[in-house]
């Protein structure tokens, strides 16, 4: 009886100074992990107050160039130096609080100094073009007051070089003033230094490239190939199969990115961070390429809408939600949409070449 009791007292004073060692122990790693959060807060604290004195020093430094400059030209006589340069050169450093330089320097010697340095870029360009050509572009949109505007640029080896824009609403399908304005702007451009002009593939655009061949016998009409590819995928969108997997898609992202939750579930849990919605050169394109991005994420979006928190949500007991959700799961839509990206894919690839180009 004695031994067990002097076994129990053992055991007890052990466990004691177990427990006030692990109690020791924790409370020092407690002082530690304190310590090392002051000591982060006040590294935190010096690093902000460098940067700051860093951007004071900055904004002073602006400041006096541009008072120098002012003073300089006020002596002289002459239009205000652009203090702008000086500020721009320093922004990369300034961060937050820059001040913008005022309209009056933008369109004063700025303004002038940057036509001066396109004349010479232009230059360039022009004598570059007597020995490889150039490419006159025409191209064609729609803003979003539904006019017809076109960009006339100039592409050869060296870049591109914008000559004019024009609204050309009332004229875009008349081919003799298309051809007035192709045929003017080669002109401008120089027909000896002209290999070819690049146009959408419209009647109207053809017959004019067709009257400008037989003017200048030594260039030639080329339909846009991005323009080509757009009408190619417009016309598959029109066959009534590919019609309505293009209608049901787009319910599927409507749904999806109206609601700001849903859209984060996704991300985060679904699509590796990743949209769905994938803008491209032309609204054709746009749309096959966001058909190809739900392909790409059939797997998770089938998970997304079988997951708890769609089926606990409001949204899932919606009518639009329910109709995303059928449609969503529905193995023969996910037949379809691999069949029409199968048969979209082979211009998909060609555009992107020639967007990378």
């Amino acid at each position: 009886m004695i031994q067990a009791r002097k076994l129990e007292r053992e055991a007890m004073r052990k466990k004691i100074f177990y427990v006030r060692s692990e109690e020791e122990r924790l409370k020092k790693l407690q002082e530690e992990e304190e310590a090392r959060k002051r000591e982060e807060a006040e590294q935190r604290r010096r690093e902000e107050a460098e940067r700051k004195a860093k951007l004071d020093e900055i904004a002073e430094k602006q400041r006096q160039r541009e008072r120098e400059l002012d003073e300089k030209a006020a002596r002289s006589g002459t239009a205000k130096p652009v203090g702008a340069l000086v500020m721009l050169e320093l922004v990369g450093q300034y961060g937050p609080g820059v001040v913008a330089p005022t309209s009056q320097l933008i369109s004063g010697q700025c303004l002038e100094e940057e036509i001066a340095t396109i004349k010479n870029y232009l230059a360039e360009y022009k004598a570059s073009w007597a020995v490889t050509g150039c490419s006159i572009m025409a191209d064609s949109w729609l803003d979003t007051e539904g006019r017809t505007l076109i960009n006339f640029l100039a592409s050869g080896p060296n870049g591109v070089y914008f000559v004019s824009s024009i609204d050309a609403t009332e004229i875009v399908k008349d081919a003799s003033e298309l051809f007035e304005l192709l045929d003017k702007v080669v002109e401008e451009m120089g027909e000896e230094n002209v290999v070819q002009v690049i146009t959408p593939n419209t009647p109207s655009y053809k017959a004019a490239g067709k009257m400008l061949g037989e003017k200048r016998k030594n260039l030639f009409w080329t339909p846009c190939v991005t323009n080509c590819i757009d009408q190619i995928l417009k016309h598959l969108s029109d066959i009534p199969c590919v019609a309505e997997c293009i209608k049901k898609s787009q319910k599927i992202t409507k749904l999806i990115y109206s609601q700001i939750w849903l859209l984060n579930f996704m991300k985060n849990g679904f699509t590796q961070g990743k949209e769905l919605l994938r803008p491209s050169i032309t609204q054709f394109a746009s749309s096959f390429a966001t058909l190809q991005s739900l392909v790409d994420h059939r797997i998770g979006l089938r998970r997304m809408f079988r997951s708890n928190k769609w089926i606990s949500s409001q949204c899932s007991r919606a009518p639009e939600g329910k109709e995303v959700a059928n449609i969503v799961s529905d193995a023969g839509f996910w037949k379809n949409l691999q069949v029409v990206k199968n048969s979209a894919d082979p211009m998909m690839q060609i555009l992107q070449k020639v967007i990378l180009f």
